[in-house]
């Protein structure tokens, strides 16, 4: 029996697409250019000492961090890396800020620049952007960590956010502009950035790490258009949601039943999700929150969204609220209700559109979960993990017990469980590009890793690669 929902389908509202996103990686050729680099400027001689002594960018695990949520440049080359900005232009005319690490403290820049270095690119989830990767300092931040182990290392900006905000003939202050959705993110901004990525390095694969809606994107994309897997090497997935229905956060269970509890949902346009826009971040996270009296309430606020963490403190949530949200359009919001107040669990495009078939599937997915991640909650992984192993596509499943959503990112502990794990998944850089110094350097890498197993409590499930 189908059970109806109280309003129809949410939004009513007219599909965003103005065109026919590319069906298969056949002939795909992407705009693109390179409009910035910056060479490393790590602090040293008296400088680092007096910076050090007065602790002006954090203290401790978060010494020399920017407070500015759009200072890129800032978060990578004050630790001694270099950086490029590129842009890349979708079918559909949006300006995507792709970072670029392309090599690490130990192995450049001679090194750098003569040497291929395989590339990764990684993708943020929803309310983040590629500050997400550098974050913490150069030992805790996956960016850093993959660039000194040998990567190429590329961060994306999905349309919308924070760095992403270009288009060729819109600007983000008209409605048109926000007609962006979930499918866009996947079936648009995601492989646009990896064919960009593939003609700037010369390389056919791109391996791959999506935390959250960056999981998301990819196994949707794949789902839809698996010949797109011939893009990809290894793909590593951390926290994906997929069937929104069994999310347990508080304020977004909250927020999606609200939306689909009136009609006046229908009545908005499209534009910019409020409370995730730079002005309001300005004012509350980077202002009020910062004062000891309402941090408290702040930080219970943004764990009543992402749920309680076992290893992120107060102090440190008070230096990643200067650098969070960043923005994404309210019809992406409005898609995830969508899939939340479905009668049954599934995954679909905007308006009710066509199925997201995970059973499609044909690349090598290694999928990593938390048993306390209230987004991508334990039933949301079993029903993910069920779909890939019956396609045959799932590599591995890997639950850290004791992980919440965003302890993937934020948490300073990762570099001692999660990211030896991934490093182990993705292997050594130097057997794709026959780098025997880069190869004695994963040696190395592999050692410490694999010192450090006994003291990671991490549940292993078997996949097709395990």
């Amino acid at each position: 029996m189908e059970v109806k929902l109280p309003y129809g389908p949410l939004p009513l509202l007219p599909q965003p697409k103005h065109f026919a996103y590319p069906s298969s990686p056949d002939g795909f050729r992407v705009q693109g250019s390179l409009v910035y680099s910056a060479d490393p400027q790590p602090k040293t001689g008296l400088a680092s000492i007096f910076q050090s002594a007065i602790g002006s960018r954090g203290s401790g695990m978060l010494q020399g961090l920017t407070d500015k949520i759009n200072d890129m440049e800032g978060m990578i080359t004050d630790k001694g890396y270099p950086m490029e900005e590129h842009e890349v232009i979708t079918p559909d005319g949006y300006k995507l800020t792709n970072f670029r690490i392309p090599y690490g403290k130990d192995n450049g820049p001679n090194q750098g620049q003569a040497l291929r270095r395989p590339p990764i690119l990684l993708v943020h989830g929803i309310s983040l952007s590629s500050v997400c990767w550098v974050i913490n300092d150069a030992q805790s931040s996956l960016a850093f960590i993959l660039a000194d182990r040998g990567y190429d290392v590329w961060m994306m900006n999905t349309r919308g956010n924070t760095f992403s905000r270009g288009h060729t003939s819109l600007k983000d202050t008209e409605q048109e502009y926000w007609k962006i959705t979930l499918d866009d993110f996947c079936l648009g901004d995601l492989p646009t950035s990896l064919q960009y990525i593939r003609q700037v390095t010369g390389f056919d694969k791109v391996d791959f790490v999506g935390h959250s809606q960056g999981g998301t994107m990819v196994l949707a994309l794949l789902a839809s258009q698996p010949s797109f897997g011939a893009y990809l090497g290894t793909t590593l997935v951390l926290g994906p949601v997929i069937y929104a229905k069994y999310m347990t956060s508080p304020v977004l269970v909250s927020f999606c039943r609200a939306a689909n509890a009136t009609r006046l949902v229908s009545a908005l346009p499209p534009s910019e999700q409020l409370f995730m826009s730079e002005p309001l971040q300005a004012i509350f996270l980077n202002g009020n929150c910062q004062l000891a009296t309402i941090l408290p309430i702040c930080v219970a606020s943004v764990e009543s969204m992402f749920g309680n963490s076992n290893y992120i403190g107060t102090q440190e949530y008070k230096r990643y609220m200067k650098t969070w949200p960043s923005s994404t359009s309210l019809w992406n919001a409005l898609q995830w209700a969508q899939i939340f107040n479905e009668p049954r669990a599934r995954f679909f495009g905007w308006n009710y559109g066509p199925e997201f078939d995970l059973a499609r599937i044909q690349s090598p997915i290694h999928l990593f979960s938390g048993g306390l991640d209230v987004l991508a909650a334990p039933k949301d992984v079993t029903a993910t993990r069920e779909k890939l192993r019956q396609a045959g596509s799932l590599a591995g499943s890997y639950i850290n017990e004791d992980y919440g959503h965003m302890d993937y990112i934020w948490n300073l502990q990762a570099k001692n469980d999660l990211y030896p794990q991934m490093l182990g998944i993705l292997g050594s850089p130097a057997a794709k590009m026959g780098s025997s110094n880069l190869n004695d350097q994963w040696r190395r890498d592999s050692n410490a890793v694999t010192s450090r197993k006994a003291r990671v409590a991490v549940k292993y499930e078997d996949g097709i690669g395990s």
